[in-house]
Parts: structure tokens; sequence; C-alpha cells
């Protein structure tokens, strides 16, 4: 989802994380903010879920993703066509999410575990996924003619 929407689902995925450690621990943060401003406040949220995650017995993540993720996303400043590498940003929130999968399923396993795809998340693949790949082959091709 994070590469069909061109990044777009990562804030989403931070405003969620943000918006359950919001009610979870009662506190006055502003999910949309942090979301918005996700690069100041991944390590945050990262490490809210690593302490977590030790809490109940969960593997967690290694602090160093925060600093990778961050890294990775600003590859999106390099020229054509290392600028594609920015795309791998979502890989290092793929440890975060299984951690606060597990996280769930321990304190909660009534939770809604959100595995399938819903009509919006498949438009977004079929469409962002093809303006994507299209985005992709221009930036190899055109940086091929220089």
């Amino acid at each position: 989802m994070s590469v069909c929407t061109f990044g777009l689902y990562q804030v989403y995925w931070f405003y969620r994380n943000w918006h359950y450690v919001k009610h979870r621990e009662h506190s006055r943060i502003s999910p949309p903010w942090r979301s918005v401003l996700g690069v100041f406040f991944c390590y945050p949220l990262l490490h809210r879920i690593a302490a977590t995650a030790r809490e109940n017995g969960v593997a967690a993540p290694p602090a160093i993703i925060a600093v990778a993720w961050i890294v990775t996303g600003l590859m999106s400043y390099l020229p054509e066509p290392y600028l594609l590498l920015s795309f791998g940003a979502v890989v290092f929130l793929v440890p975060v999410q299984r951690a606060a999968n597990a996280i769930n399923a321990g304190l909660a396993p009534a939770h809604d575990r959100n595995v399938g795809f819903s009509g919006w998340n498949i438009a977004a693949l079929v469409f962002g996924g093809s303006l994507f790949a299209l985005s992709a082959i221009g930036v190899l091709i055109g940086s091929q003619q220089r």
C-alpha cells in the first residue's frame, strides 16, 4: 500500500499507531500532527512500541529501524534513478508492524486484525500501482537517456 500511494499510507500508518498510543496512554498528543511530521516523531513511536513489546514478552524491533526509515525516506532527494530507493523505507516498518500485531494478539485478542483489502485498498493498489510503474519506467528511461 505504501508504494502504491507514494508514501501516503505511511502517514496513515503513523496516524493509526499514534491514535492507539494516545488512547492507551490517555495522553494529549496530536496523532495528525505526529503523523504529518513523521520524520520527527518516528523514533518516539517506535520506542513506545518496542517498550510495550518488551513489557509483554514480544521481540522488540531495534531502535536503529527509526534511523534506517528516516535515512531511506530522505533518499527521495537524490537524483534520478536513485530516488526510487526511498520507496524501500516501508521495509523498515515491517518488523514494527509485526511487533504491534503480536502485542495486540496478546493484549486484545478480539481486535480487528485488518488482514484483508477493502475496496479503497484495491483501488489504490490498482491505480497507484499503475501510476508507480509508469513513473518508475519514466525515471529509469529518462536517466538512461542523459
